[in-house]
């Protein structure tokens, strides 16, 4: 029923997000919500070289995180330019945007896929985990013989040189 699904909206949610899949549309999570668009977020490797146009609104992007398209296009696109230049500029957005290395949101609002963070800093439980991993380890490396005591040991004795 209604009432039960908005107190548990976990079907709904399912059965939207294969909607959503079925129809060529990337569902993703962002910020802890899920949102859908045309393409997964990815990261853009250090050493990718764009042509000057994307790389251009792509360091705007980064440059001016949560910022509006108007604005981007205020502060990147030539003030007097022709319909087919414009159209390119708006050409190279929706690329970066189909690739998953910007993404644009309902609000309006531009983010650069880069800002998702792969490897969420450590909290302090797990740092001390860690730490006492590291200690344990090298308390065990301490107590074992290291590689050159244990051949000297089990090596056979060398002849020694009898002088009469």
């Amino acid at each position: 029923t209604v009432a039960e699904e908005k107190k548990y909206p976990g079907k709904l949610a399912s059965f939207l997000c294969r909607q959503m899949s079925g129809r060529h549309l990337a569902v993703y999570k962002w910020k802890k919500r899920l949102h859908c668009g045309p393409a997964r977020p990815k990261h853009v490797p250090d050493d990718m070289v764009m042509a000057d146009r994307p790389s251009k609104l792509f360091h705007w992007v980064l440059e001016n995180p949560a910022g509006t398209i108007d604005k981007m296009w205020k502060d990147c696109l030539p003030k007097d330019i022709d319909d087919e230049t414009r159209h390119s500029w708006y050409h190279d957005l929706h690329w970066l945007i189909n690739e998953g290395l910007v993404l644009l949101f309902s609000d309006g609002k531009l983010h650069a896929a880069k800002e998702l963070n792969p490897d969420p800093p450590k909290t302090k439980k797990a740092a001390k985990k860690s730490a006492k991993k590291k200690i344990a380890k090298q308390a065990e490396e301490d107590a074992q013989p290291s590689n050159d005591t244990a051949q000297t040991s089990n090596a056979p004795p060398e002849p020694k040189d009898i002088e009469k």
